[in-house]
């Protein structure tokens, strides 16, 4: 019986490798737009650095391990007009891009809420 081994280690003058003759595990990545905006905004506030163009693609790919490739990643967002008009051109010209970069948006909506106030009777 021959069992091979997934991780196989080539010596050259100086250098250690590793590759694997497995496939490789797919990942999939969800990211919740609407919170990871509101984190960045705050970082950028404390810290005076804006990561609001990030991109996730090279960002997940950075932490892949050898054996690891990206299969699919998914934004989800919601746009509102409680911004204004400027706020929503530039979140759809957000989306465009990381559209352009293979990233599957999921688009939902913000529910309005209902908001009561207890008055007593005088």
């Amino acid at each position: 019986m021959n069992h091979r081994t997934p991780w196989v280690t080539m010596l050259r003058p100086g250098v250690i490798f590793k590759y694997n003759h497995m496939k490789k595990s797919k990942v999939s990545l969800y990211i919740d737009g609407f919170n990871i905006y509101h984190r960045i905004n705050e970082y950028q506030k404390k810290t005076g650095i804006c990561y609001k163009w990030l991109n996730y693609r090279s960002l997940f790919t950075s932490l892949l391990k050898p054996y690891e490739e990206i299969s699919d990643i998914y934004f989800f967002t919601a746009i509102t007009q409680d911004f204004g008009l400027g706020a929503v051109q530039r979140h759809n010209k957000y989306i465009t891009v990381l559209e352009s970069q293979g990233i599957k948006i999921v688009k939902g909506y913000f529910s309005k809420k209902k908001k009561l106030c207890r008055v007593k009777n005088s």
